[in-house]
Formats: C-alpha cells, structure tokens, sequence
C-alpha cells in the first residue's frame, strides 16, 4: 500500500488553531506573580556575581548528578541574568512558549504514529489523522490540568522534559522507519541527544529509551512475527534495552528530591509513599482529568485508613491494567502507545521519594496521552461526521478553555492558592497552615501569627504541620524584634522538622531565621551553627554571610570575618548592616591597607547612619588605625559628650590614642580602666599602631576621659 503524501498545508493551519488555543487558555498567566516556591528558588541566582563560575558549575553538575534538573536551573539563570525579579511575566510567557511547543509536539507525534497505523495495518479503523492530530493537540493544550504545569514558574522542569522527550520520539521515529543510513544516523543521533537534555531538565528524561522500546515492540507490522522484526534490528533493539533498564539504576543511586518539592512535608517511607501515589492516581489524577473540578494542591482524604490504602492498592494495579489494555490493543497504535506513555511517565515519580506526594505536573505527559486515547474513539464515533466531531471538539476546548483561565486566576499569588485549596479541603490541617503561612508573608504578618498561635492552642499537642506555624510566628517575633521568642520559635520548628524529616527548604527557612534571631541576642554559637548550615543551600544569601562575619569577629578572626563580611557586600550592596563589621575587620586584619579601606568604609557608614554610638567608636577605631589622629578625638570626644556609659572600648582607644603621642602615664591609666571593664578588650578591638600619622591641628587633653 502507498502511503499517502502529507498535506503541509494542513499541517500549518493545525499549528494556528493550536497556537490560539493555548493563549487562550494560558494567556492569563502572564499577569501572575511569583507563587509558592519560586522565589525559593529563584533567590541563589539572583545574587549570582561570578557567572563564568556558574555556568561552569552547570555544565559539572550535568556530569556529575544529571538528576539534579541542571537544564531547568540553567533557563532559570538565563531569566534571572535578563529581567532578575522585576518582571515575573517574562518567566511565565517561557513556560507558555514551552507548552505550546509541547502542544505541537505532541500533535505532531499522534499524527505520525496515526499515519503509521494506517499505512501498517490495513484492517486499522477509519479515522482522518489531520482530524485526529488537531482534537488531541486541542485537548493536551487546553486541558486544566496542564494549568499548574504552566502557571508554576517552578514547574518548568516538566516543560522542559516534556519538550525534550517528544523530540527525541519523533527523532527516534525518524531513525526506526528510514531506509538511508543518513536519516538513520542523525535520527538515532539527535533522539539520544535529547534523551540526554530531557534527563538534565527532570528525572521523567530516564524513561525515553523505555518508551523507544515500547515503540519498537508495538510498531511490528500485523504479518511479521516478533522474532523476525527483532532480529533483524538486534543492534537498536539491544541497545534500548539497556538503556532502559539499566541506565536509571545507575543514575537513580545517587538521586535526591529537587530542593523547593513539598515545602514543610514529612518524607514518606518508601511503602507509604507508594500506596500514596497509588491513592492519588486512582482518587485524584484519573478523577480531574475526566471530571475537571476540583484541581488542588491538597485532595480531600478519606478518614478511614484501611479504605485509603485499599484505594492505595487499587491505584498500584491500574497500570498494569493499562499495559494490559494496551497489549490487548496493540494493532491500534495510536491508543496502545499512548496508555505505554501514560504509564511510563508516571513511573519516577511512583517509586522516587519525594516530600510532596501530589501535584497535577506530575500528569502533564499523562493528561496527552488520555487526550490522544479520547481523540482517537472521538475520531472513530465521527468519521463520517467531521461537522459534528468539530463542533464537539470546539465545544469541550472552549469549556476547558474556561476552566483553565478560571484555575489560573487561582495560581496569581499566594493568598489565592492556598485560600482556594482551603475552600476546596476546610478540614485539611496542612491546608489550614499553609493558608496562614500565604497570609502571613503575602499580607498581613500579624494577623497571620495571630492566627498561627489559634491554631496552636486549637491543635494542642497535634505535631503535623506544626513546624510552618513555628515559622510563621518566629519570623513575626524576628520582624518586631522580639528575639528571644523568635529564638524559641525557630528552635522549636527547627527541632521538629529535623525529627520529622521535613523538606529541606522549610529547614533552611529555619535555620535562617534563628542564626538572624541568635545573632542580635549575642548567641555566637548558636548563630553561626545555625548560618553556616543555611548557607550550604542559599550561598548567595547576603545576610547569611552577614550573620557568620559577625560571628568571626566575635570569635577575634578579622581575617575569616572579612572574607564573609566582603561576600555579603558583594552580594547586595544596599544593605548597609554590613558596613560597620567590615570597617572592624579590615582593621583587625592589620595592614596599612586594609586600615586604610576600613577608615573609608566607616566613613560611608557615618554617612548612612549618622550618630550612632557603636559607630562613633568604630569610627574613632577607623581613623586612629589609619593615622588621623584628631578625627578619632574628635569621635570619643563626640561619643563622650552624648553621656555615653564609657566603656572598655572607650578607654582602650584613648590608650591608643596616648600611646601614638608617646604619652606613656596617660596610655598606661587608660589601659588599666580599659582591662579593668573588660579584660578581652585587647581581643576583641586589636590595635596595631603601624600607620603613618596625619598631622595635627589640636593636642588632645593630657587627662583620661
């Protein structure tokens, strides 16, 4: 049989109505902000200053933990180094680029495999492929369950394995069904070039050669048998064989969940977390894709374990009722190869623990394949009747049209997701918490810790979720200065969400908050645990540096404390906390160079602050260490007239001040009252007396102040 020309004509008008259809549904994103775990991790790139280091360190990451989403973070720098924070529609117009070209993809893919079944079985049922093409396109790309796939900055992962994995089947395509070597090759090529871009961007990439090989096996013409259509491709057939089982195992051995997965969620043993999935497929997934109400972020749980395990246990067994369906409908490829797809597709997420157990992300490639499977019966119920299958299609497009921008309106910001999954689950504890959490740093942080400390004496002794109200009321007490209570707050939290194994991000958050609450507390040790850990996930935090050069100062390291101190000023310049501890610890590194840079910073200082008693003696530190002998007279003496208590720090500076005019009677009294107050003085505010002296205008008074 010839197999029919193709119409690229029709084609290009398919690309059009798919185009419209997916700005139509998704256009409304562009106008939402930053939602849920965006900033989250959006904030390492953003104070990014040494890109040649981080692009290089991408490129290693790929090498070495292919697994880490490297690709996903890369498109994120690429925005980030572009509009950084100030435009968040510029992130959100790459996710609806990339579902478009997702959409197209995959129509091109149903059109293909269409046309294949066609030309293969002669017995195939009737159905016009261009028709087929443009109703599954339509359905995958204005489905609302794509909605948070798209209006998820954070969920660009899943579009960017999405479009790698659909280019590498139409490649693979390619390479199989060509005759010439030359197509063959750079099929086969570019197919696994992209398996390669498709595992970068998310874990979902390890299963393309699975779903290469399921191709291979269904694609066998009705008259050959299995034996011959494998033996005579023995080189490709083995060669998918390998990388599909044995490729993930490799790279799954060294797997971790993505930081910013299921903020504040408890980790899953690996029985729970199965039968938790298999609970959503059947409870969640399959109901919204069908019946499209009811999208959240929290599903409604049943209250009798026992049934929801069993609903666990029924989900675990409807893939392979899927295989088994494909199996026993094999000739229609079509439809056989779409319920493989939807299967594999869910498979990293089934059997690699993650902290959050649900998100409709996790069926984007899913909800094409049952777009495929109903566009196909659709385009059999109406063969004859293209009129009617159109208007049938036009109908459900524009009602998932509507249902679409309806659950986009909910993903604008914080106070709109969480309020809606509240409404849609009122007796969900995390729903509850995490709506205070939206409230709390989306809009009014008190009286979101008002309603954190309700919940608290509501719950009682009730563990779960308790680790967000900790942080919701801790960082409430940090911003009003109340530290010691934002200490135990954070401590508690902290506490209970190492014990409960929480994600990695709500602990960072932790962390954060306490070393800030330590530090103005004067708890070093605390602080500086506490940052140093925090730091290992956000480097590029400014005030996390802040934190830990405090702490070396006080530890009497200038050097260490000046190598933080510098990075933080580096990483955000406007934040001026940062001056006055950099001033000291360029001066107690000691060269004329440094106390020469740490005179010119404490005079910047002066300059943003004014009077400020600390200042005032880091300035008259700054300018006796630099030489400018009568600025830092000028300082005590200003320090001394605002009835100041005198401290040890006070009169150690005017023993330097002595010792530099060679007043050794009046430097030796100023050292005896400077240790008699505090005997580490000398530690603490080291003091050199190596830099040239500018000369004088006014001798100082002979007498100790």
């Amino acid at each position: 049989m010839t197999e029919p020309r193709v119409n690229y004509k029709y084609l290009g008008v398919i690309a059009y109505v798919v185009a419209a259809v997916v700005l139509a549904s998704h256009l409304q994103s562009l106008w939402n902000k930053f939602v849920y775990m965006d900033k989250f991790n959006l904030w390492p790139l953003i104070a990014i200053l040494d890109w040649p280091k981080f692009w290089l360190e991408t490129l290693t990451q790929c090498l070495t933990s292919p697994l880490s989403e490297p690709l996903f973070r890369g498109t994120l720098a690429l925005d980030v180094q572009g509009v950084r924070m100030k435009y968040p529609s510029v992130y959100h117009s790459i996710n609806v680029a990339l579902h478009l070209g997702n959409s197209l993809l995959w129509g091109g893919l149903v059109y293909r495999i269409a046309r294949y079944q066609q030309h293969t079985w002669k017995k195939s049922a009737a159905f016009n492929p261009y028709l087929l093409t443009v109703v599954a396109a339509c359905l995958f790309a204005s489905h609302p369950i794509s909605s948070e796939t798209v209006s998820y900055i954070s969920a660009r992962s899943t579009l960017l394995v999405t479009f790698y994995y659909l280019a590498s089947l139409h490649c693979f395509m390619l390479g199989f069904l060509t005759k010439e070597i030359t197509p063959g090759l750079l099929g086969y090529g570019f197919g696994y070039f992209f398996v390669i871009l498709a595992t970068w961007s998310s874990a979902q990439g390890i299963t393309a050669p699975a779903a290469f090989l399921a191709l291979t096996i269904l694609m066998k013409p009705q008259k050959e048998t299995y034996k011959n259509w494998l033996v005579t491709r023995p080189y490709e057939f083995f060669a998918q064989l390998f990388l599909a089982l044995v490729v993930p195992f490799v790279l799954l051995v060294r797997y971790v969940a993505p930081i910013g997965n299921g903020f504040g969620l408890e980790k899953l043993d690996p029985l729970s977390y199965l039968l938790s999935q298999g609970q959503m497929l059947s409870t969640y997934y399959l109901r919204v894709f069908f019946i499209p109400y009811g999208f959240t972020l929290d599903p409604p749980q049943l209250q009798i374990p026992a049934l929801n395990q069993a609903l666990g246990v029924i989900g675990i067994l409807i893939p392979f009722a899927l295989l088994y369906l494909a199996y026993r409908v094999r000739t229609t490829l079509v439809v056989s190869f779409s319920l493989v797809l939807l299967v594999i597709s869910l498979l990293p997420n089934f059997v690699m623990v993650q902290p959050e157990i649900v998100s409709d992300r996790r069926f984007y490639i899913a909800s094409a394949c049952l777009s495929a499977i109903l566009a196909y019966l659709l385009s059999l119920k109406f063969f004859e009747k293209p009129k009617v299958l159109i208007a049938v299609t036009s109908t459900l497009v524009l009602l998932f049209c509507g249902l679409t921008n309806w659950r986009t309106y909910y993903w604008h910001d914080d106070k709109r997701l969480w309020s809606e999954t509240l409404r849609l689950n009122p007796l969900s504890r995390r729903s509850q918490v995490m709506d205070i959490w939206a409230q709390a740093f989306q809009g009014d942080l008190d009286k979101g810790a008002q309603r954190a400390e309700d919940l608290l004496k509501e719950q009682g002794e009730i563990k779960e979720n308790r680790a967000i109200l900790d942080l919701v009321l801790g960082t409430q007490r940090l911003k009003r200065k109340k530290y010691e209570d934002a200490k135990k707050y954070f401590s508690e939290g902290l506490a209970l969400a190492d014990k409960q194994n929480l994600s990695s991000e709500i602990i960072w958050e932790m962390q954060s908050g306490l070393a800030e609450s330590a530090i103005a507390t004067n708890d070093f040790a605390t602080a500086r645990k506490n940052a140093s850990e925090a730091v290992k996930v956000q480097p590029n935090s400014s005030n996390l540096h802040l934190i830990l050069g405090r702490c070396y100062l006080a530890d009497f390291n200038p050097n260490a404390a000046f190598i933080e101190l510098q990075q933080a000023h580096l990483l955000d310049r406007f934040n001026a906390d940062v001056l006055v501890p950099l001033a000291r610890a360029c001066i107690g590194i000691g060269t004329t160079k440094m106390q020469d840079l740490g005179y010119k910073i404490a005079t910047q200082a002066r300059q943003v602050f004014g009077t400020h008693d600390e200042l005032l003696l880091t300035n008259a530190y700054a300018s006796l260490e630099s030489g400018h002998l009568e600025e830092a007279l000028g300082y005590l003496e200003t320090y001394s007239a605002a009835e100041n208590r005198k401290n040890s720090d006070y009169y150690y500076l005017f023993y330097g001040l002595y010792k530099r005019l060679n007043w050794e009677d009046q430097a030796k009294e100023a050292l005896e009252m400077a240790l008699r107050m505090d005997p580490d003085v000398r530690k603490r505010t080291k003091l050199f007396l190596n830099h040239p002296i500018v000369p004088l205008k006014k001798m100082p008074s002979t007498s100790v102040k």
